[in-house]
């Protein structure tokens, strides 16, 4: 892991120690931004969906979700996150980086929100789309949704005055995005929030759709 990449980490585990109202830790403020996930999400799923939501944060979109689907599995590779708030009995929080995480079990919908503007390499990107790949069931859908650089990559490193600590992310270009995922899945691009949510001109928010290609199916097992 590299220097940046650790100092991500501990941005996280620091907002997991130091803040404790659970959307401020993890979604940064206050906004409609949680109706929106949780419409787009809900559009997906059903009364007996398993839903796996990797780099679920305080659970927030999970929370929310959990009256409407079977069972979650929430990841998250900080526990203080995990545990902001009281979770009801389908959802079963794990701690794990998103990176590592693996198992048996297969899910309909798999979520990432949020997440992936964290993940600086490639190579460690497309290692968790391979995970991914192969926990989503053969009709399942993944749903991506993350700020994208609109007309290049953009990449963040300063003091971040509104955090008050070094910031560091990754908004790759959409076209960009999209070429990483479509050796594997089947890729549709939704304009998901409302003008008033997309904050910067460079960069804006877009839901990644994804469907299992089979014909990936060999090929991403064997990597």
């Amino acid at each position: 892991m590299d220097e940046r990449a650790v100092r991500i980490k501990q941005f996280w585990e620091d907002r997991g120690r130091r803040i404790e109202d659970p959307t401020i830790a993890a979604r940064f403020r206050e906004d409609d931004r949680l109706e929106h996930d949780l419409r787009l999400a809900r559009s997906f799923c059903t009364a007996d969906s398993r839903v796996l939501d990797l780099g679920a944060g305080a659970c927030g979109l999970s929370f929310h979700l959990a009256p409407y689907v079977r069972e979650i599995v929430a990841v998250d590779f900080v526990h203080e996150l995990l545990e902001k708030r009281p979770l009801p009995p389908n959802i079963k929080p794990v701690v794990a980086d998103i990176r590592d995480f693996e198992t048996e079990d297969t899910f309909d919908v798999v979520l990432v929100y949020g997440v992936f503007n964290y993940i600086l390499d490639d190579d460690d990107l497309s290692l968790i789309y391979r995970g991914i790949h192969r926990m989503l069931a053969p009709n399942g859908v993944c749903i991506i949704k993350h700020q994208s650089g609109v007309r290049e990559t953009v990449t963040v490193d300063r003091f971040s005055e509104e955090f008050q600590t070094r910031y560091i992310a990754v908004y790759r270009h959409m076209d960009r995005e999209i070429e990483l995922l479509e050796s594997l899945f089947e890729v549709e691009m939704l304009d998901v929030y409302p003008a008033h949510l997309n904050r910067w001109d460079n960069t804006h928010f877009y839901a990644y759709v994804c469907r299992r290609r089979e014909s990936a199916r060999d090929s991403s097992l064997a990597a």
